[in-house]
């Protein structure tokens, strides 16, 4: 690998981390410069600006929203949550939604994205079976899920073990579906 596709990856990757966990606008090209030791105009070369490096964060590069279907949805949210069960982990979608959608600067960039390459396209997928309603809720649900037990560190969730913590995603994500009006 060139030394110049290490250094956009590094500045890639440590951005993401700051954006995601600190907020976009709580991080500036100077902290993400400082962090990965390169020169400012390096990232900007790489990235053009701060705000096109942050929308470059939201490039979703994997399928799995595609993989969705009313059959598997509660298996698919239940793996991905348990893949970043780690309390530690904090460079989460969740994470950025909570520090980012409501920005002054990039929340309606942040609500399109989510919309546009998480949201429509699973209620595409399930709505022969459920309606957005019953997404949504599943999407309040985990991400209140989330935060309690990231955020907040609350006892009765950091103390679970996965089994448990398994068990209580899939009766959340089970009642948020079975929800009608």
């Amino acid at each position: 690998m060139k030394k110049s596709d290490i250094s956009k990856k590094l500045i890639f990757t440590e951005a993401k981390k700051l954006f995601w966990t600190k907020g976009y606008s709580n991080v500036s090209l100077r902290d993400i410069s400082k962090t990965v030791k390169l020169d400012i105009a390096l990232i900007s070369r790489y990235f053009g600006n701060k705000k096109k490096l942050f929308e470059e964060t939201l490039v979703d590069k994997s399928e799995w929203v595609n993989q969705i279907n009313s059959s598997n949805i509660i298996d698919m949210f239940v793996e991905s949550f348990m893949e970043s069960k780690n309390l530690n982990d904090e460079v989460t979608y969740v994470k950025m939604l909570c520090m980012n959608a409501s920005d002054p600067e990039v929340g309606r960039i942040v609500q399109k994205h989510h919309d546009a390459m998480m949201r429509k396209p699973i209620i595409h997928q399930i709505k022969n079976k459920f309606k957005p309603i019953n997404f949504d809720l599943l999407g309040a649900i985990l991400i209140g899920v989330s935060i309690t037990r990231k955020t907040l560190k609350n006892p009765s969730l950091t103390k679970l073990n996965n089994q448990e913590y398994e068990n209580i995603l899939r009766y959340l994500i089970t009642a948020a579906l079975k929800y009608k009006i």
